[in-house]
């Protein structure tokens, strides 16, 4: 367990400032963009500073869990491929009716904050499922 709780410090010392960075980046950008200070170029470039962040919280999980023992690994990975399910099957599903029907379209975007919305929600239920409290 304390290897787990060191994994958690790892992942977390990646993730928060790649979350913040992600953050002022989105609304940074938006918000110049809005006042006309960037030209298109410059957000299409600045714009690759969130989405590396993306990345960087993305590896930060991705080692996170490899390095959990395996009930606590099997835990995420179910609760990630529940996400993706139900992610998915949504944007599959909601992509076909913006193909053939006339509902409003939804930016890919919220795709990533879907996923880890769903994916949260059943790490939860999974977790309390199985009697683990807080933290991993």
């Amino acid at each position: 367990m304390a290897h787990d709780k060191e994994a958690e410090k790892r992942y977390r010392k990646v993730f928060i400032p790649a979350m913040g960075i992600y953050v002022i980046g989105v609304f940074g950008i938006s918000w110049g963009e809005e006042q006309s200070y960037l030209s298109a170029g410059a957000v299409s470039a600045l714009t690759l500073i969130p989405v590396l962040a993306i990345f960087a919280w993305m590896w930060a999980q991705w080692r996170f869990v490899k390095e959990l023992d395996e009930y606590l690994r099997q835990i995420q990975t179910e609760a990630m491929m529940i996400g993706l399910m139900i992610v998915t099957a949504i944007a599959s599903g909601w992509g076909l009716m913006e193909l053939m029907t006339d509902v409003p379209r939804i930016p890919i975007f919220f795709a990533g904050p879907g996923f880890y919305l769903v994916y949260g929600i059943a790490y939860t239920v999974l977790a309390k499922r199985a009697g683990i409290k807080g933290g991993c």
